[in-house]
């Protein structure tokens, strides 16, 4: 039986280890709790407060259900999406989400059935 054995180095290893640590701290400083209220849209994160009234939201963009991103005139807001949502009212949240967009004039099938990259735009 013949065994190889590989020799990797530090500074392979290095990059690889720097890359994957970014990409966490990068994680924990731009995710937080998100607050859907029927005035505004609240994305809460270490790095501050971001806040986006739904009157301001022109058009929304969805990738599946991993991502929704909220585009203002000036600014945009990116949240996880649906499948990223958790607790025991998700599903109300789902519903709650709709019909605000709804009411706002931005068409959207349910969150439950966003599937593959579509744009929801304004009237």
């Amino acid at each position: 039986m013949t065994f190889i054995a590989y020799s990797i180095s530090w500074p392979v290893l290095a990059p690889a280890f720097l890359l994957l640590a970014g990409s966490g701290i990068y994680l924990l400083l731009v995710v937080g709790p998100v607050e859907i209220g029927a005035e505004s849209i609240v994305q809460n994160t270490i790095l501050g407060r971001r806040q986006m009234r739904w009157d301001e939201i022109v058009r929304v963009e969805t990738q599946g259900q991993t991502e929704i991103v909220l585009h203002g005139l000036e600014r945009r807001i990116v949240l996880p999406g649906p499948n990223a949502w958790e607790g025991e009212h998700r599903d109300s949240m789902v519903e709650f989400f709709d019909a605000i967009l709804e009411a706002h004039g931005l068409h959207s099938n349910s969150a439950n059935e966003f599937s593959g990259k579509q744009e929801l735009v304004s009237n």
